[in-house]
């Protein structure tokens, strides 16, 4: 190992495919006391991968005055990447609207592109134009390329099919609604180059013709039908321009099937399935987390406890006495000006790079399971360490704003995620047997044991029923707790969607036993009274409750109704954690109820539990008007892991 630079405070090192370069980036001053260091002075330089200075992309200024609006992006160039086909190929976006959402201009995007090392002073080509908000780009080779633009106000979404070096004109080959379930036309399969980047697959057919595959859930009103089509873009770049069936068009949007046969014909990847003589193997290894590809495991439970009910007493390692809860990461962190400096730019840092993700993220036209969406969100996730002192209150009001908004995009994403692997797991005639394809389900077995460990402790019998609010598509924390920990317990999951809960219900149908000690009622909590009290444990989901008041209102709403003594297991978050789900602090959120065990993972389990009782004695509490708070209450209908 030997240092290839000069000191200063960088925040990304990007190798060229070819690893002959190296994307360097760096923040520095002015620093700013309004904005986050995201926001400071940021400058792009190229090397080669023994250090050697190339030339400077870009030096960008310092962005205070970037519109809150959806799509509102900062001046300059933008992400700034490697083409994933071609050995070193920079191309980046810059806005034409100076980066204001509010400001009406054609075109409002445009996409650039130019080699790493410029021999004759040659300028960047443009390599498209968009009227959108660009929103990424798949690559294949030479002859294709896919660009996506997406607009949030009108959720509208688009897909170019464009050839970087040939003379062709870029067609649109979706114009939809991202809302749209029932038209979403699915995403292209990738594979894997011998560089380890990522490109769109193509398939050569007997008649020489080339294809995409398409992979998808297949929304339909009778529920989700996962598909893998091929797809002939290049009859599209060859032929005459087609009419784009989906929202954007208003012409081509009212033309039914009987009006426009022919374009419907010929647009179908059905009417090419003729063409196929043999059968086609496609192989991927386990690590291949292509959603469309997935490798089918059978895993099952083998983690046992002794309960409290059975041996008397069971300590619970990293779990705090609520008499004396602190901030663990802070005591642990050693002392002297030295550290608080090192650790405020540590924080500086991890802020800045949660906020370039939540500007990345908030600019997809759709979040639904991709190769996209999945790096963006391993990369959000893996990046908030757990020995963490960020106070999410003391951060200014712009990120603060952020942090809701990627919370409610964090929702949104996780339940997508959740539909998307309940809907495979269902096709299977035993479902419960397959859970382990879920890529987070070895985190549901570990915080699952977490949480009957804790209530196992403070337990003075075992629950004969639970209650879970907020339970989603894939209600695992249930199936895992029934099947490895309480088997001779009944469960009820609530969930306000009903389509969630058709999901939920399809897994839970495959197994006799579970069905017989599990259901699922779709339901606004606030709307459940007398029945809480049936309850001995409930479990209240991290996303049920999205800010501070609506938590609050559930609580209140609980602590009415629950039964004097029944244990309440929450989910919250700690430290940095706070940016991906709402945080309950417990000695100011709980009224009425005894804290009993507060615990912060230390490992890849997100959530922060905590275990509260039901005080025997009734306490007064500030309650809302109840048909207000029903109206009022904004709980996803999914939960976390």
């Amino acid at each position: 190992m030997k240092p290839i630079g000069p000191p200063a405070v960088y925040t990304s090192m990007d190798p060229s495919p070819d690893q002959k370069y190296i994307l360097i980036t760096y923040i520095h001053r002015p620093y700013s006391f309004i904005v986050p260091c995201g926001r400071f002075p940021k400058k792009v330089d190229l090397w080669t991968s023994d250090g050697k200075f190339v030339r400077e992309i870009c030096d960008l200024p310092l962005a205070e005055d970037i519109p809150i609006a959806f799509n509102s992006v900062r001046k300059g160039k933008r992400s700034i990447n490697w083409r994933a086909d071609k050995p070193s190929i920079l191309y980046w976006v810059e806005t034409q609207d100076g980066g204001d959402a509010k400001v009406e201009v054609s075109p409002r995007d445009i996409v650039y592109t130019e080699p790493a090392e410029i021999v004759n002073g040659e300028q960047p080509e443009v390599l498209h134009k968009l009227d959108l908000r660009y929103g990424g780009i798949s690559w294949c080779d030479d002859s294709l390329a896919l660009v996506y633009e997406s607009w949030y106000k009108t959720r509208r979404t688009r897909t170019w099919v464009i050839t970087p070096e040939k003379e062709i004109t870029p067609r649109i080959l979706f114009d939809r609604s991202s809302e749209d379930v029932y038209s979403d036309p699915g995403s292209p399969m990738m594979r894997r180059t011998p560089t380890g980047t990522y490109v769109i697959a193509k398939i050569k057919m007997q008649d020489e013709g080339t294809y995409l595959l398409l992979n998808g859930s297949g929304a339909t009103p009778e529920g989700n039908v996962p598909f893998l089509d091929l797809f002939d873009i290049f009859a599209i770049l060859s032929g005459p321009t087609i009419p784009i069936i989906g929202e954007g068009d208003e012409e081509a949007n009212d033309r039914t099937l009987w009006e426009a046969t022919s374009t419907y014909v010929e647009m179908s990847p059905f009417m090419s399935a003729n063409k196929i003589k043999k059968p086609i193997l496609l192989i991927h290894g386990e690590e291949d987390n292509n959603s469309g590809t997935l490798t089918m495991q059978i895993g099952g439970c083998n983690n046992t406890v002794s309960p409290a009910w059975k041996r008397g007493n069971l300590d619970a390692s990293n779990d705090e006495d609520p008499k004396e809860t602190k901030d663990t990461a802070l005591s642990a962190s050693g002392g002297g000006p030295g550290r608080g400096i090192e650790m405020a730019n540590q924080e500086e840092m991890l802020i800045q790079r949660v906020t370039e993700l939540y500007e990345e993220i908030s600019g997809l036209s759709c979040l639904k399971p991709s190769m996209e969406v999945n790096q963006l969100f391993t990369e959000l996730g893996t990046g908030l360490p757990p020995p963490s002192s960020i106070d999410v209150n003391k951060l200014s009001n712009d990120v603060q704003e952020k942090r809701s908004k990627l919370i409610e995009l964090c929702g949104e994403a996780e339940g997508l995620l959740e539909s998307h692997y309940s809907t495979i797991l269902g096709t299977f005639e035993n479902p419960i047997e397959h859970l382990s394809i879920f890529p987070y389900y070895q985190n549901y077995i570990k915080l699952s044991l977490l949480e009957y460990t804790m209530l196992a402790r403070h337990a003075a019998a075992p629950p004969s029923r639970v209650a879970f609010i907020g339970s989603g598509p894939l209600p695992l924390t249930s199936i895992v707790l029934a099947m490895c920990h309480l088997q001779n317990t009944s469960f009820v999951n609530y969930d306000l969607d009903s389509d969630a809960n058709e999901l939920a219900k399809c897994l839970i149908a495959g197994d006799r036993d579970l069905s017989a000690r599990m259901v699922t009622r779709t339901a606004n909590i606030l709307s459940v009274t007398h029945e809480l009290r049936e309850f001995d444990i409930v479990f209240l989901a991290a996303l049920v409750g999205m800010d501070r008041e609506e938590k609050a209102r559930v609580l209140a709403h609980l602590e009415n109704y629950m039964a004097p003594g029944a244990l309440l297991i929450l989910r919250s978050v700690h430290g940095a954690r706070a940016f991906l789900y709402p945080i309950i602090d417990p000695c100011r959120d709980l009224h009425g109820f005894e804290l009993l065990s507060v615990y912060h993972p230390m490992d890849e389990v997100v959530n922060t539990v905590i275990v509260a009782r039901k005080l025997m004695a009734a306490v007064p509490v500030n309650m809302v008007d109840q048909g207000a708070a029903q109206g009022a209450m904004a709980m996803l209908p999914c939960k976390v892991r």
